[in-house]
């Protein structure tokens, strides 16, 4: 059963991205020290999401194969390891503690929403699927999932959609980052 509330958090989690975008820019202090490898999370993040919408047919087809074969939520999983990068560029408590809070109030209702959807969309073949491979944390050993038909990858689902926009919100955020490690601008 889903709660308003629940909707209602899943649909923040959109709306709240460019506010977060500000808040960081403003609170950050980062330092060349943490900059860098938090640069090389977020990029890890963000590899997982475009090789997972690269598979991904929402809604039409139930995906199953490339990262899905180990975890059924890899574009949260790469969201969650992408925050995790922003919270170490960013070396700064506040931005770490809003953006946790953040991921804590929005994430799990968003992932029940989906769960949800897709048990209604694709019935027992998503249960099946659901009760063989783990949520979040991939499991790339032991026995794997094994789609029924292969599943091609497309490079048209980036644009399709929308990770674009999500490519160009992160550059934004490094810039903006590295403009006031290296300049001092955007002081907060």
């Amino acid at each position: 059963m889903t709660r308003p509330i629940d909707r209602t958090l899943a649909v923040l989690r959109f709306k709240l991205r460019p506010v977060l975008l500000v808040l960081v820019l403003l609170l950050a202090r980062p330092s060349w020290r943490t900059f860098i490898p938090g640069l090389v999370v977020v990029l890890i993040g963000e590899a997982l999401r475009l090789w997972a919408i690269g598979y991904l047919e929402k809604d039409q087809v139930l995906t199953t194969d490339g990262i899905y074969r180990y975890c059924r939520h890899p574009c949260y999983l790469g969201n969650i390891i992408g925050v995790a990068g922003i919270m170490v560029m960013s070396s700064s408590l506040a931005v770490s503690l809003v953006l946790a809070g953040y991921l804590l109030l929005t994430y799990p209702p968003a992932i029940k929403l989906e769960e949800q959807r897709l048990v209604e969309l694709f019935g027992d073949s998503y249960l099946a699927y659901r009760a063989a491979v783990p949520g979040l944390l991939p499991r790339f050993w032991g026995k794997r999932w094994k789609p029924a038909a292969p599943q091609p990858y497309r490079v048209a689902h980036l644009v399709s959609y929308r990770e674009t926009y999500v490519l160009a919100g992160l550059f934004l955020l490094e810039v903006g980052l590295a403009l006031k490690l290296h300049y001092g601008v955007l002081m907060g």
